[in-house]
Order: structure tokens, then sequence, then C-alpha cells
């Protein structure tokens, strides 16, 4: 069978399964890749030795890692003393309540590196809040929704690792990668805050204290949310210090959030959320879902590189466009997949597809990888769909027209770092270079 027929055959058969018959998104790929074995009469006796090899690998332990990590600091209460240092820090500005969701998002999915778990945690919590200072319910979901996947453009994240196993870059280069889009949005979603907070957030909220009064509220919130700020200073210092690869610097997270957790349960007898069991068990079916996803979308990648799906992609590119048109039209693939599809299993499926003609392009694999993250990201925003926007209007009791009517400024915002990302590598791999390990 010709690799474009295979192609055909294989987006049909997921579609398809995950669509019209609900089979999960994982199984639906195991399915359409063990058609391409069928039909292309590859031996079946490799079909098991892949899956094996998708998980026997070292910088798959990071994946499990963090995903227990960060659901220990969430559910032991640590998203409260993060909000009382940011609204400590941003002071009674105009609009103070929405850049507090927008720097806590960002700063909690730091932990956590999950949309959804950001929206819930931070997000739910902060809609109420901007309801309470005369916020419309729409726009505080809007701005709920918006802010919700900043922490995934700021390491760790768990798509950047998922990324570094599909392409074979170096995680701490992804990571790095999409740290300046990340840092450009929430300037750019701080303006527009700042901008629409004209209305209904005033600077009469402001309140004049002496100078000794605000650093020592300051010193107090900072020491309180110290425990939050040093997982990732133990993270990057495991990693940057030479200590560690990404994976050992997972371990590490994972026993010091078992520590804080035993602190403050049995030390300080202070309550948390859920017991370690649950957290557990809640970690568990996660890390089964991105594990199987990981088994079959690495199987999938590699069946389209043995039935030559890639290089015929590679090849039409190379004869039919350049490398800016190319980059150009995969922002527009990723965006509308993000529309549709969690951002893991889109980063799997379409990494091997579409990552071999940008490397032959010359593009770096870390910048293809931001430019991959920054889409899908904004992919969740998105109508038709707009899955934040969906979740975040039920939270604050919003129509879902109006919350995607005050999500269009960020939107605007998202054009901006889409396009930046894409056309700015320089600046988008200074870090990564600088800071290669």
């Amino acid at each position: 069978m010709s690799p474009w027929l295979s192609l055909i055959v294989f987006i049909v058969a997921f579609v398809g399964l995950s669509a019209l018959f609900r089979i999960p998104v994982a199984f639906s790929i195991g399915i359409a890749t063990l058609l391409l074995y069928v039909l292309n009469d590859i031996n079946l006796v490799g079909f098991a030795q892949v899956c094996f090899s998708g998980l026997d690998t070292f910088t798959m332990l990071a994946v499990p890692f963090f995903i227990f990590a960060g659901s220990i600091m969430e559910y032991s209460g640590i998203s409260d003393r993060l909000l009382q240092w940011v609204e400590t820090l941003i002071g009674k500005i105009r609009g103070f309540t929405g850049a507090v969701c927008i720097v806590a998002s960002a700063l909690f999915g730091l932990l956590t590196g999950s949309i959804m778990s950001t929206l819930s945690a931070i997000g739910k919590m902060m809609i109420e809040k901007m309801k309470q200072k005369g916020y419309p319910k729409e726009y505080a979901a809007a701005l709920a929704a918006a802010s919700s996947f900043l922490g995934i453009l700021i390491p760790p994240s768990a798509p950047g690792i998922a990324y570094a196993l599909a392409s074979g870059a170096k995680v701490t280069d992804v990571w790095m990668a999409t740290v300046a889009p990340g840092i450009l949005i929430i300037i750019l979603y701080l303006i527009v805050n700042y901008i629409k907070c004209r209305k209904f957030e005033s600077a009469v909220e402001r309140e004049p204290q002496p100078a000794s009064v605000a650093i020592k509220r300051i010193g107090k919130s900072t020491w309180q949310a110290f425990p939050a700020m040093l997982m990732p200073i133990l993270i990057y210092g495991t990693i940057y210090g030479g200590i560690g690869t990404a994976t050992e610097a997972g371990a590490v997270s994972v026993a010091y959030g078992i520590l804080y957790y035993g602190m403050k349960k049995f030390v300080l007898r202070r309550p948390v959320d859920k017991n370690m069991k649950e957290i557990a068990l809640d970690s568990s079916h996660m890390m089964a879902v991105v594990g199987m996803l990981l088994v079959f979308a690495g199987l999938a990648g590699r069946v389209f590189t043995q039935i030559g799906i890639a290089d015929a992609i590679a090849d039409l590119v190379s004869h039919y466009s350049n490398k800016y048109v190319y980059l150009l039209a995969c922002n527009v693939i990723f965006l509308i997949l993000g529309m549709f599809m969690d951002i893991n299993p889109s980063i799997l499926l379409m990494t091997p597809l579409l990552l071999p003609a940008a490397q032959s392009m010359g593009v770096d694999p870390a910048h293809f990888g931001a430019i991959m993250l920054v889409n899908l990201c904004f992919g969740n925003l998105t109508p038709p769909f707009a899955a934040t926007c969906f979740v975040s209007s039920g939270m604050a009791g919003a129509s879902f027209g109006g919350v995607i009517k005050q999500a269009l400024p960020f939107l605007g915002v998202g054009l901006i770092a889409i396009l930046f990302t894409t056309y700015c590598p320089e600046i988008v791999m200074w870090l990564p270079r600088v800071l290669s390990v």
C-alpha cells in the first residue's frame, strides 16, 4: 500500500473509532496502527516489541514522577498559599484580581503541568473572587480559561516530556524553548486585563500603606509560600546544577512532595484535601492514560517511518514549499488539532509525521516543539469547541457564547504569540542554548 493511502486509512480509522464509537484515543491509535500492520504485510511480531520498547526508556520515568508530584502538591492545599503570595506581590493596582488569576495560573501550572487541574484549582477559586469584585461573570470565566494553559509553557510540564520522547530532543531544551512565548503571553494578558478592568475594578481599590508594612506583608507571604517555590528550585537545581537528569529531578520532586504532605498532615496537624491513597490512585489513573498513549503513539510513529509516510511528506514539502510556508501550515494544523484533541495525543501523533520535514529545512526540534505546544494550548481556547471556555462557563454560571466573546482579546494575544514563536527562533532558542546541559 502506498504511503499516502496508508495515511488516509489511518486517519479514517482513528477518527471513526474515537469519534463515532467513543473508543479511548490511545486504543483508537493502537487499532488504527494494527490495521496498517496488516494492510502493509508487516510482521506482527514487531507489534508487541515496539510497544514494550516505547515504555522501556529512562526518560519515560519522568512522566509518572511529575504527575505524582504535581498531584501531591495540588491536594495538599498549596494553591491557597500561592494565591496569597501573588496577591501580596502584585498589590492593589487596577484589575489586580484578574492579574492574580493570570500569574497564579502560570505558577500553579508549573507544579501540575495540567490545563484542567489548573482551571479546577486556581480558575474556580479566582472566578468567584473576580465576581465578588464586580467582574462580569463572562469575563471572569474567559480570563480563567485563557490563563489555564500557561503552566504548560512555564516548565516543568508533562507535555514537554511527551514531545521530547516523540522527537528525541532533550527534555530541558523543549522546556526552555517555551519560556519566552510563555512570558510574552503573560505580559500581554496583563496588559489586556489592565485595559479591560477600567470599567469594573478601578484604581480606587488601592489602599496607601507605609513601605515597612508592605515589606513585612511580602516577607510573611513569601515565607508561607516558600514550600511551593522550593519544588521548582529543587527541579532546576538538580538538572542545571549537573546533579541529575529530568527523570531524576522528577524523583526528587516526588520525595519532596511526600515530605511536604507528611509534614503538613502529621506534624503540623493541618487538613489536606485528599489522603495519600486517594492521591496515588488519581495519579495512577492519569499515568496509565499517558502510558498507553505513549505506547501506541510511539508504535504509530515507527510505522509511519517504516512504510514511508514521513519521507513522503518531507519530499512533498521540499518540492512545493519553503520553511516559512511549511511552518505556517503546521501552525494551522496544530491550532485546528488543539480544538478537537487533548495535547498529549496530538503531540505524539503529529511529531513523527511533521518533524522530519521541518528538520530537513533546518528547524531545531526544540523550536518545533515550542511552536506545537503554543498552538495546541491556544486550540483549547479557540471556537467552536474551546474546551477551557466550556468548563469555565459552567464554573461561572455564564453563557458559553458570552465567554467566547470575552475571550477574543486573548485569542488575539495567541495570534501574536504564535507568530513570535514561529518566526523569531533566535529569541525562542536563546534560553535553551544558554542553559544547555
